[in-house]
């Protein structure tokens, strides 16, 4: 059987009247010394409501335990080693000294705030911690002296700032154009920067920055402008290869080509039509033969200038190759094409002459016809006589016409008329033909017996002349020959009279 031990105590016996006043006794002087320690943790927290703790560090001095009063005044002696950093646009940094300022700290009131960011129950804890802070403080300071600090700063100096740069367009290798990044450069608001300065030293603070006060660029590279003109810009590149072929050679107009012809208001891009018109301008002047002077390689390999007067090779339809173009890019098209002339020779090298054409040379008063590169028929001949009117005109000339048993000039008009059996028309009323009253060609018959302007040909060549020949085909005429006084043509060759 177990025995079970009454409630009061071990032994079963019950307590006296004594025991339980000494248990009870131990109890209260318990209680009390809890009570005493929890109001002495009280009354010493309410000490850090008005201290700061013990491991307290501000501004780089040790204000543990010290009351905002006593603290402030222990950081008073920090002016005697103050120092500003500035910090810069563009990474630049300087410094001011506080040596030469007149510098006292005033008061620091936000010793305060140190004070409230403890936990005042929590000090057991907190005084094993160590606390830094950087605080503001009121100093004063000469005024001139930090202004003469303040101008002396490279930074400030306004030779010594760049502008900032706007987000731009620019065009790459290919044509096309890409946004360039703004740019911020070193250029201050000096004056906002200089109050921003007196600030920090009037406030104690030992670094400020600066770049808050920088010029800023006006336009970004997002800017909605710069993406729209880049896009409109880029679209109209679609024609980047489209291919011209122009007195024989092909003109590729590439990106850098297309981009020429643009224009860019700053508020839309369009391809202009002007410009396109330019560009054909420059072809005409460049590959335009037609009236102009134009370099021929004589039999003998000399190269010679023809008279600009000329009525064969090229003259480019400027009208319509404006139309043609202009639509092709503005509808992004791309391919090969042929534009259209005012005039063309037959073929598409050596200035339009090719390999095939008539070359009279009036000095050495001889004909080579030349075709597919090779002479076919070479002659001596009798060209105008030298004077006023009956000269045989330099210049290189287009083959009108041919024909056969052809009446040449008027018995009323001219004095004569003069049948001949072959008739080949190049300038006006020039042209080549036989000459059956001829019995001699070449030497300096042409000096005192030369004709009224035609080409005179034995009768025994000009068969195999005329059966070498055709319409459209050039006629190349040089030597200097002429006194200036006769050398002058009349006002229409077209419409002069026939000449033999």
């Amino acid at each position: 059987m177990n025995n079970i031990a009454p409630r009061g105590g071990q032994s079963g016996k019950r307590m006296t009247k004594e025991e339980r006043l000494r248990l009870v006794r131990r109890q209260r002087m318990a209680l009390g010394a809890v009570a005493a320690l929890l109001l002495l943790y009280l009354l010493v927290s309410i000490r850090y409501f008005i201290h700061l703790e013990a491991k307290t560090e501000i501004n780089g001095v040790q204000v543990g335990g010290m009351t905002w009063k006593k603290a402030s005044e222990a950081l008073k002696p920090t002016a005697d080693s103050y120092s500003l950093t500035i910090n810069g646009p563009l990474d630049t940094q300087e410094v001011i000294s506080g040596e030469g300022l007149s510098l006292s700290v005033i008061d620091a009131p936000a010793v305060k705030k140190c004070i409230r960011a403890q936990h005042p129950l929590g000090w057991p804890a907190g005084n094993l911690v160590q606390k830094r802070y950087i605080i503001d403080v009121r100093m004063q300071f000469d005024e001139e002296a930090l202004n003469n600090a303040i101008s002396s700063l490279a930074m400030m100096n306004p030779d010594n700032m760049t502008d900032p740069v706007d987000a731009y367009l620019t065009q790459m290798e290919d044509g096309t154009r890409q946004i360039v990044t703004e740019q911020p450069g070193s250029k201050l608001d000096t004056e906002a920067a200089a109050e921003a300065i007196r600030e920090a030293v009037r406030n104690g603070r030992r670094t400020v920055d600066l770049t808050p006060y920088a010029v800023q660029p006006t336009v970004f590279s997002d800017n909605e402008n710069l993406k729209k003109r880049m896009d409109e810009w880029n679209a109209l590149l679609a024609s980047a290869g489209l291919t011209y072929r122009v007195d024989g050679q092909d003109i590729v107009l590439d990106g850098p080509a297309i981009a020429k012809l643009l224009s860019d208001d700053g508020e839309s891009v369009t391809l202009s039509r002007n410009a396109v018109a330019g560009m054909i301008a420059e072809w005409k002047y460049e590959y335009d033969t037609y009236r102009k002077t134009s370099h021929f390689t004589t039999h003998s390999g000399k190269d010679i200038l023809l008279d600009p007067e000329s009525d064969y090779g090229y003259e480019l339809n400027d009208e319509e190759a404006l139309e043609e173009i202009y639509t092709r890019l503005s509808n992004g098209e791309t391919g090969y094409y042929e534009l259209t002339y005012w005039h063309k020779p037959l073929f598409d090298f050596n200035g339009g002459l090719g390999n095939t054409y008539v070359e009279i040379d009036l000095q050495e008063q001889y004909m080579w016809v030349w075709k597919d590169g090779e002479v076919v028929v070479e002659t001596e001949i009798v060209s105008g006589l030298p004077v006023y009117g009956r000269i045989t005109y330099l210049g290189c000339y287009s083959i009108k016409s041919m024909a056969e048993h052809v009446v040449l000039g008027d018995i009323a008009v001219e004095g004569y008329e003069t049948e001949v059996n072959y008739w080949v028309k190049f300038n006006g009323g020039e042209g080549l033909h036989d000459a059956s009253w001829r019995e001699e060609f070449g030497g300096s018959i042409w000096k005192y017996n030369g004709s009224h302007g035609c080409v005179n040909v034995p009768p025994w060549v000009m068969s195999s002349v005329y059966a070498n020949v055709e319409v459209g085909e050039a006629v190349v005429i040089y030597g200097d020959v002429y006194d200036e006084s006769v050398y002058e043509k009349p006002a229409s060759s077209e419409t002069s009279s026939t000449a033999s």
